[in-house]
């Protein structure tokens, strides 16, 4: 196996182990959220850094967690880890859909399953718009409204 696949296979197994321990410790521990890999990084492998991102659950939204709400654990060795809060800012988020006959409804079907499974990742507090496009724009829903809204759209 060459060294940059060990690399890779390496990254892929923390990311993966990263992925089943990074979440909240203490009372809610049994409510794990959801984990993303957002980054891995093998340039000073065998030292692989895996940026993750893990979204609290809606009870929690607002709540700051201290960094020792976190853990990581490796083979059943705890890791250190940094923890970086995101600023919370206004997300506003245009989806853009192709409405023309040129595509199939299958692959029509998969864009509009991808926009809804991004719009439910996205914090309430985001303003959302949806536009079609089939060699005309035209609006499906303006900015400002809900998930639930662009989701129905």
């Amino acid at each position: 196996m060459e060294q940059r696949d060990r690399r890779w296979a390496g990254a892929l197994a923390a990311a993966a182990a990263v992925v089943a321990v990074v979440h909240p410790t203490g009372a809610r521990a049994a409510e794990v959220p959801p984990v993303s890999v957002v980054d891995v990084d093998v340039a000073d492998a065998p030292q692989v850094t895996l940026t993750a991102a893990v979204r609290l659950p809606p009870e929690l939204e607002g709540t700051i967690l201290p960094d020792d709400a976190f853990t990581v654990i490796e083979n059943g060795t705890p890791r250190p880890l940094q923890v970086d809060r995101v600023p919370e800012r206004r997300v506003e988020v245009v989806i853009l859909l192709d409405t023309s006959t040129a595509l199939s409804g299958e692959v029509v079907d998969a864009a509009r399953s991808a926009a809804v499974e991004f719009i439910l990742q996205l914090p309430p507090t985001a303003r959302i718009a949806v536009r079609g496009t089939g060699g005309h724009a035209r609006t499906g829903v303006a900015f400002g409204t809900g998930a639930a809204t662009a989701v129905a759209a």
